[in-house]
Formats: structure tokens, C-alpha cells, sequence
């Protein structure tokens, strides 16, 4: 059995573990007020992994009236459709809540998978962290 990680300040940013079940292949941290999901995957095809993402990013996001949210993919270099559509759940929860929803570290075939759905002008993109954290921040 694996032993939970407590919680782990680093500059500012505190980790949450989320589901022992995917061996922390989705990992939710926070920066101030932004929550960032992140991966440790390169693969988001398995429908569990996608229903993890969604469960994920939508606690962050009905935790706080307005919230800041980034989803980073860093790492990510296979996508599923149905993570497309659980990405858009979290967006519609997000921007209902008047908050914000920034993609972030997204690979060349990542970003084409994006381009293709003809989903471009639906999300804001940053080119990595940093950038989505002012995104949110402004």
C-alpha cells in the first residue's frame, strides 16, 4: 500500500496529492489564489485518466467564487477526444463561476489536436506556467 505524501510548500507552491488509484498521474497544486492541474503522463487516452482530469480541475474550480484555473500539459503528448469534452465541462463550470481557464505546456501534437476540434478561440493558451499564472493573475 502506498503511503500518502503530506503536503509540500516549495516557493509558494503547496501539492495535493489526488488519487492514489493513478499512481498520481494528475497532481493539483496551487499558486496564491491560481489552482494549477498538472500531469505525470503522457497519455490522456484511458477513460479513467479523463474523468480524473474533469473531477480534478472542477474541485478547483467550485472551490472558490471566481477561480483561477490552469490545466498544464506539460509531459502530454497523446489526448483523447473525450479529454477535449471534459475540458469543456471544466471551461463551461469555470466561466460560469466568471472565472478564468488558462492551457498551458501543450506539445506540437497537442496543440494541432486543439487547432483541428476548431477549439482554439474556445480556451486561452499560455506558453508555459508562468505566463498562464499572469494570465490569471491580471
Amino acid at each position: 500500500m502506498k503511503e500518502t505524501p503530506e503536503l509540500v510548500d516549495v516557493r509558494g507552491m503547496t501539492s495535493h496529492p489526488f488519487d492514489q488509484n493513478l499512481d498520481q498521474a494528475i497532481e493539483s497544486t496551487t499558486f496564491g489564489d491560481v489552482s494549477i492541474v498538472g500531469f505525470q503522463t503522457g497519455s490522456l487516452l484511458d477513460e479513467s485518466m479523463v474523468r480524473a482530469l474533469e473531477r480534478t480541475a472542477l474541485n478547483a474550480a467550485v472551490t472558490v467564487d471566481r477561480p483561477k484555473l490552469i490545466v498544464d500539459f506539460e509531459g502530454v503528448v497523446h489526448l483523447t477526444s473525450a479529454a477535449l469534452g471534459a475540458l469543456l465541462t471544466v471551461r463551461r463550470e469555470v466561466e460560469g463561476r466568471q472565472g478564468t481557464l488558462v492551457l498551458t505546456g501543450l506539445s506540437p501534437a497537442i496543440d494541432e489536436v486543439f487547432d483541428i476540434a476548431c477549439l482554439r478561440p474556445v480556451f486561452a493558451f499560455a506558453a508555459d506556467r508562468s505566463a498562464a499564472i499572469d494570465l490569471c493573475q491580471a
